[in-house]
């Protein structure tokens, strides 16, 4: 989007209609007012008449003054880099008063997410002229998957509390929120802690000395151990131990298959089955394991930093069910997963059997069924 076309857009914003409504000593006073007009009317007593004047004037005032509050503001979303389904995210909000000279009072700034209940709004008591404010609220999602922020409202009933103006604004963004993490049976990390540290060493690139070999057209020469080579009358270069990290594969089965199960109960097997996958995945990075993610249409690249278990919790959080009744999806699954007999397997899934592994070992079977979980031989 070009400078251009986003001063025009915001130009429009700052045009488009504001919303009324009443407070509630807004609709007592706008009912007295309607009293005094009618008796002013029917006795002509200037008394009233005044009265009248006085009660409108206070109307067109508060109109002009809430006007100027919302007039000329403008708000930037901060959304956090990692959230969870069912744990509490903080987002930040940024208001900032473009206005020359006129100071705004009493705003109250509130997000707006789409199929998410109200959210937590925020109150600024003053925002001065060219000053920025910043303000926090706590958010929960539901579930994993996209979620879109399409906007924000501002809102006033400055100066007499009479009259709430909302002035809606379109900030559009999206944000990816990853399943929660759950707990994987003890049983299973007992058996798999006993080896989480264990390294195999192997020629790479390492601090530890690995040995002595010939050199090669395009080596460096800062390798070279001179003090063997002048010995031996060749040139002979130091080669360093590279520890590789103990590998394993997360098999998620991820097929629609009630089996004869309702829906909903199957649909959060699955979901419990992902969250399972989850936090097997971030246990085992933990501990130094290099893991690799197999689902019945994808596998990921192994993997032991935090930036693979972000990859990881990214193809988790987006993880549909073809077939599922309540998504659009409508292409089928692979029956199968992409293992090699190398692959040390942890399957993962709502419900026995599991679909092959070709062959590969398999160190546990989780079974997430009917709210519960299983590990079978």
């Amino acid at each position: 989007m070009t400078a251009g076309l986003r001063q025009r857009l915001a130009d429009l914003e700052q045009r488009l209609p504001r919303r009324f409504g009443l407070t509630r000593v807004g609709r007592t006073f706008t009912i007295v007012t309607f009293l005094v007009c009618i008796g002013s009317f029917n006795t002509g007593n200037n008394l009233l008449y005044l009265l009248l004047g006085m009660l409108l004037s206070l109307i067109i005032a508060s109109a002009v003054l809430s006007e100027q509050v919302v007039k000329g503001l403008t708000a930037e979303r901060q959304l956090p880099t990692q959230v969870f389904a069912g744990q509490p995210a903080l987002v930040v909000i940024q208001v900032t008063n473009t206005k020359r000279r006129v100071p705004s009072f009493s705003l109250t700034v509130q997000d707006r997410v789409t199929e998410l209940g109200e959210l937590p709004s925020l109150y600024f008591l003053r925002i001065d002229p060219g000053e920025t404010v910043q303000g926090i609220y706590r958010v929960t999602f539901p579930q994993r998957g996209q979620w879109l922020f399409t906007g924000y409202e501002l809102r006033t009933s400055f100066p007499f509390e009479l009259f709430r103006k909302l002035v809606r604004r379109s900030r559009p963004a999206g944000l990816l929120v990853y399943p929660n993490p759950l707990e994987p049976p003890a049983m299973v990390l007992a058996t798999l802690g006993e080896r989480g540290s264990r390294r195999r060493p192997a020629q790479g690139q390492g601090s530890d000395f690995f040995g002595l070999r010939d050199f090669r057209p395009g080596d460096d020469v800062r390798a070279i151990h001179w003090k063997t080579s002048a010995r031996r009358d060749q040139w002979l270069v130091r080669e360093m131990e590279r520890q590789d990290a103990e590998s394993v594969t997360l098999c998620l089965d991820h097929r629609w298959q009630p089996q004869g199960r309702r829906a909903a109960v199957h649909r959060a097997d699955l979901e419990r089955a992902i969250s399972l996958c989850a936090g097997l995945a971030q246990r085992l990075i933990g501990w130094g394991y290099s893991v690799t993610l197999v689902t019945l249409d994808q596998r990921t690249t192994a993997g032991q930093d935090t930036l693979h278990l972000d990859t990881l919790l990214r193809v988790l959080a987006m993880l549909t069910f073809p077939g599922d009744p309540e998504q659009q999806e409508t292409a089928g699954t692979a029956g199968r997963w992409r293992v090699t007999p190398r692959d040390q397997c942890i399957l993962v899934g709502p419900q026995s059997p599991f679909p092959s592994t070709q062959g590969a070992p398999i160190l546990a079977r989780l079974v997430a069924a009917q709210g519960e979980l299983s590990v079978t031989p």
